[in-house]
Parts: C-alpha cells; structure tokens; sequence
C-alpha cells in the first residue's frame, strides 16, 4: 500500500464548505407598490425620464422600474434621494400629508413626563438642527420608518 494513500493521524481532514446562503425571494407588499406607484407618478409629472432618475441615483433604469412596480423596496437613504429629485417630501411618497398632524403624548397634560429619556434625548437633539429642510427631511424618515414598523407588526 502507498504511504500518500493511507490515512495519516498528523493530517488534518478537509473541512468541506458550506454551501451559499441565499435570500428568499420576497413579495412586494401594498406599501411598497404604492411608493413605487407615486414615485413614478411624480417622476413622470416633472417629465423626468426614468432613465435620468437612474443616473441621479446612481443605478440601473431597471432597478428604479422595479422601485416603481413595488418588486424592490426603495431604502430610507434612497427615498430621500428620490424625495429631493422629485421635489417632495418622504410624506408625500407615502401618501401621507405634507403637514404631519400634531403629536400628542399618551399622559394628557403632564405629557413631558410621560415621555421616554430617548424621546426627550430626541428632541433636544431635533432642536439642534438648525436648517428647516434637514428638519423637514428628518421627521419624514422617522414618520416613514414608524409606518414601517407598524406595517410589520400588523
């Protein structure tokens, strides 16, 4: 018998790979469609060709065809890209009006004390911004990812 075809005890057996893990396919929800459906909406009454709309973003027509179908979801960063280009606010691409409703506290009129210390951490952080847009653009996103959120729990 040949000494390479034995097994030696000093040799360390192969570890065999593990095999790619892949990302299931997901199904477009009805929030996703109808940001697409308002993406393209808006885009088109600004009569910007999609493909113009792609370069901004820095991606494939394609890709901005299937944030308009509702088959990609458009991230946070990128809806804010697309907010700017489009000249509207995240609200709007969600269908929510563009002058967000007062928010009330759950605790009536001591409502400050029923607030959380990063809620209160929040504001005074909120407060710092100076520049309206930023401050406008800001509260869209929070308003968006607590939609998201809810939608999740839902």
């Amino acid at each position: 018998m040949d000494d390479n075809s034995a097994p030696r005890a000093d040799r360390k057996p192969r570890l065999r790979s593990r095999p790619a893990v892949t990302q299931t396919a997901r199904k477009s929800d009805t929030l996703d469609v109808a940001v697409g459906r308002r993406i393209r909406q808006h885009r088109l009454r600004l009569s910007i060709p999609q493909e113009a709309l792609a370069r901004y973003l820095g991606v494939s027509s394609q890709q901005v065809q299937k944030y308009e179908m509702g088959s990609s979801r458009v991230g946070a960063g990128r809806l804010m890209q697309i907010a700017t280009r489009l000249q509207l606010s995240v609200d709007m691409l969600f269908g929510l009006p563009d002058d967000p409703p007062e928010v009330t506290t759950a605790g009536g009129d001591n409502g400050d004390a029923s607030l959380s210390a990063e809620c209160h951490e929040l504001v005074r952080a909120f407060e710092k911004i100076k520049d309206p847009c930023v401050r406008r653009q800001l509260l869209s996103l929070v308003l968006a990812l607590s939609l998201s959120a809810a939608s999740l729990k839902g």
